[in-house]
């Protein structure tokens, strides 16, 4: 993916793709086996393939001390890494940043830029920013806030939102993937103790060349190592059984609809084919159980319509289930997806379904919430086939207490957005 332009014939070979995803990483302290300090090009912060370092030798890696005070190290390469011995200090952190070069990909040609920082402690409290936009102008701070970390992402000193957060380390399956919001912040839960390799993208529109090479944006990578000490999980004083007991679906699904009524699971339909790519039969027309009392395994309760990307709630001991997208072409043709409107209950105690009243057009991608006795839909879309889509700018609510069900539009949403959440306050 990344592509080296520099005297592209002749480097082209040498350059990390980005299917490889390699940035600068810095490991320290615990992180470190040999107490040197040790700078990484590889997808997350451990040794990566070290004929790639000659690429990055040039950087400069500093320790800076919690007074204040930054000092230059002599990197120098090794069997996996560039490594520095550190200088006397307390709780130091450690940074680089790199211009690596002018890159041309998918008819775009950027400068790409790493700024990495190394936080070797895992006590919290020594967790600062560096402060400091000439040596890392877009930085990664982390805190503790209860059971979560919380990572804040600064841009020239400054809360940085709508930048693409990726986390990788223990107790992460593959990766945590999510947007920093207006204050700059992404947070997960700090319920495993180890490494962390978190990165960051910002990219900026400015014009420019860099050794001979004319480029028409910057695209800049931040990474952060972070250690994070042992910290106990938290049981519910419950009957449900923590997650780690939980079996798996299978086969694994998105885009389902989920509730929790009484002591089960529910989950509704889901996408279980190749990604971003739709068909009949790919879409999961599977209604599912989990007794949560006795979490054994995934009871299949019935089948329905296919639906991928709609939205379910409980409600006074029942489930519901709220429009949904289904498929209507095969795994080999294009896709022909249609927005339902379809709005059923299922009644644990009968075994039933029952039809309600549709929503007024056809909904998926949006999300519902239940705050007493209403029922609210906002955002989505409605997909009328290949290529054909309308953003849906309404929210609707529907009174479940009632015998008789009518949809009723609420006040417009001051936006259109699709596969949001949505959430209850006072």
């Amino acid at each position: 993916m990344i592509r080296f332009v520099l005297s592209l014939a002749l480097f082209l070979s040498a350059i990390p793709s980005v299917g490889s995803a390699h940035f600068l990483w810095i490991a320290s302290g615990s992180q470190a086996k040999d107490g040197k300090v040790h700078v990484y090009f590889s997808e997350s912060a451990s040794p990566g393939d070290p004929d790639l370092l000659d690429k990055v030798a040039n950087l400069q890696l500093r320790q800076l001390n919690a007074d204040g005070k930054a000092v230059l190290l002599k990197a120098a390469k090794d069997a996996d890494s560039l490594a520095a011995e550190p200088v006397e200090g307390v709780n130091p952190v450690f940074a680089v940043t790199l211009d690596y070069g002018v890159i041309s990909r998918g008819g775009e040609t950027f400068l790409l830029k790493y700024h990495a920082k190394g936080q070797p402690s895992a006590k919290p409290e020594t967790w600062k920013a560096i402060a400091n936009v000439e040596r890392l102008p877009l930085e990664i701070v982390p805190r503790a806030e209860g059971d979560q970390t919380v990572l804040t992402i600064l841009w020239q000193g400054k809360p940085l939102a709508d930048s693409a957060v990726t986390i990788n380390g223990p107790g992460i399956e593959t990766k945590l993937e999510a947007m920093s919001n207006a204050k700059g912040e992404v947070s997960f839960p700090a319920n495993a103790a180890g490494l962390f390799s978190i990165r960051v993208k910002h990219s900026e529109a400015i014009k420019g060349e860099f050794d001979g090479q004319a480029y028409t944006s910057i695209r800049h990578y931040a990474t952060l190592a972070l250690s994070l000490a042992n910290n106990a999980l938290t049981t519910s004083s419950n009957s449900i059984a923590p997650a780690a007991a939980l079996p798996p679906l299978d086969p694994g699904i998105t885009s389902f609809g989920a509730a929790i009524v009484d002591d089960n699971v529910y989950v509704y339909g889901g996408h279980f084919g190749k990604p971003h790519h739709y068909s009949r039969e790919g879409q999961s027309d599977q209604f599912l159980k989990l007794n949560l009392t006795d979490p054994t395994k995934w009871e299949v309760i019935s089948t329905g319509p296919r639906r991928t990307g709609l939205a379910a709630v409980a409600h006074a001991g029942k489930f519901y289930r709220i429009g949904g997208f289904e498929a209507r072409n095969e795994e080999a043709d294009k896709q022909s997806l249609w927005s339902m409107p379809d709005f059923a209950r299922f009644d644990p105690k009968s075994n039933q379904w029952e039809q309600l009243p549709a929503m007024p057009a056809g909904r998926s991608s949006h999300d519902a919430l239940v705050i007493g006795d209403n029922l609210y839909v906002i955002g989505g879309w409605e997909l009328q086939g290949e290529g054909n889509s309308k953003w849906h700018d309404t929210a609707y609510k529907v009174d479940l207490s009632q015998p008789k069900l009518e949809w009723k539009e609420v006040a417009k949403p001051p936006f259109q957005r699709r596969a949001l959440s949505i959430g209850e306050w006072h």
